[in-house]
């Protein structure tokens, strides 16, 4: 004899919970997957933002104590380019900063000075000398534009910028 009343669930409804389950996980886990992208992604960028920001800090120091300023390399404006050589007072001899656009690199004298983990995508050294017989220093104004290698962001450049006045000897 079979009961009419007994309690469980049919084949079509465990179906239906188990389909509708398995959809929802793989929503979840899409959404997860995606935030440890960015997640990665963000830590890349800023590694390569305090790296920058040390390469940034070591020419600033160097320029403020420099003189006789020279941009070279012109992107079409005067004062303007990818590189500067300076006399540096605490080397006692010429110092050149330059953009190294096959390594995407900022170098010193020819050595390197950003870490492999930083893009440099642009670097741009701005001279504002000021008129003969002005006794106020030069400015040299630097903005460069940097990521991390294979960071797949919607914005995967990070815009930095910061103007040195150098000191008066």
């Amino acid at each position: 004899m079979t009961n009419s009343n007994q309690r469980g669930f049919t084949i079509v409804e465990l179906l239906v919970a188990m389909s509708l389950f398995v959809m929802l996980m793989a929503i979840i886990s899409g959404v997860f997957v995606q935030s440890l992208r960015t997640q990665r992604g963000t830590v890349a960028l800023i590694a390569a933002n305090s790296n920058a920001s040390l390469a940034i800090e070591q020419m600033s120091r160097e320029m403020r104590t420099g003189k006789d300023f020279d941009v070279g390399f012109g992107l079409g404006t005067a004062g303007e380019g990818e590189s500067v050589t300076f006399y540096s007072s605490r080397e006692k001899q010429n110092v050149t900063y330059t953009w190294n656009t096959n390594l995407k690199s900022i170098e010193k004298d020819g050595e390197r000075i950003t870490a492999e983990n930083v893009t440099v995508e642009k670097l741009v050294f701005n001279l504002l000398e000021n008129p003969a017989g002005a006794e106020l220093p030069d400015r040299i104004t630097i903005a460069l534009s940097i990521g991390a290698p294979a960071v797949q962001l919607d914005t995967p450049f990070i815009h930095i910028q910061t103007s040195i006045s150098a000191r008066l000897y």
